[in-house]
């Protein structure tokens, strides 16, 4: 597990106890350069880790950075867990796992990691790519939940809430959770999961899963 020491942070307030926790942090240590062009390789290289403070997991949602500074902004669902700043722990996952600007996709996040769907999204933007994205949490969201504005008949019929921004970002997206959440479908993961297998197939579209 690489180790990234912090050289500042900040903490903003979410909804429903979640933090948005920014980091600059020193690079060197990444297997890759930190450019500040417009490539996103780089980027899509930091979806090959999950990150921890301590024993807290965190969910990326934002980075930039040059080849002496890299500032993260990641997801916490528990804030007041985390006692140091000392490092940003990073967890190497298996990078060859899925191709991040596949034309057409499906993007589905599970607990922290939802952060990741943000990420990814926000890249597949820019690459002009086609992008739906489905959310699920044991609880709640660190996000305020909207009436969703877009038209999605395959889901289920309770699942109406959505993300503001990944609707602005012209992603459309449906929440579920394990407890009975407005605007959410109510299902486990693995009920979730199976939304999604079924739409990908018959729709032919690549899912891309951060768990």
């Amino acid at each position: 597990m690489l180790q990234l020491p912090i050289i500042s942070h900040s903490l903003q307030a979410l909804e429903n106890g979640f933090a948005l926790v920014s980091l600059t942090v020193a690079p060197q240590p990444l297997p890759f350069s930190i450019s500040e062009d417009s490539s996103s390789d780089w980027k899509l290289q930091l979806l090959a880790f999950d990150y921890f403070i301590g024993e807290e997991k965190l969910g990326l949602f934002a980075a930039e950075g040059n080849e002496k500074e890299l500032t993260l902004q990641l997801l916490c669902a528990h804030p007041e867990s985390i006692s140091s700043f000392q490092s940003l722990s990073c967890q190497p996952l298996d990078a060859s796992k899925f191709d991040g600007l596949v034309e057409n996709a499906l993007l589905q996040g599970f607990g922290i990691n939802i952060g990741k769907v943000f990420f990814l999204a926000k890249i597949r933007q820019a690459h002009k790519c086609s992008t739906q994205a489905l959310l699920h949490s044991k609880s709640d969201f660190p996000f305020a939940i909207k009436p969703a504005r877009a038209i999605w008949e395959e889901m289920p019929s309770h699942a109406i809430g959505a993300s503001v921004l990944l609707e602005d970002w012209g992603v459309r997206n449906r929440l579920a959770s394990e407890e009975f959440v407005p605007g959410c479908a109510d299902m486990q993961a693995q009920e979730w999961q199976e939304v999604a297998l079924n739409f990908c197939a018959e729709n032919n579209l690549s899912l891309i899963v951060f768990d």
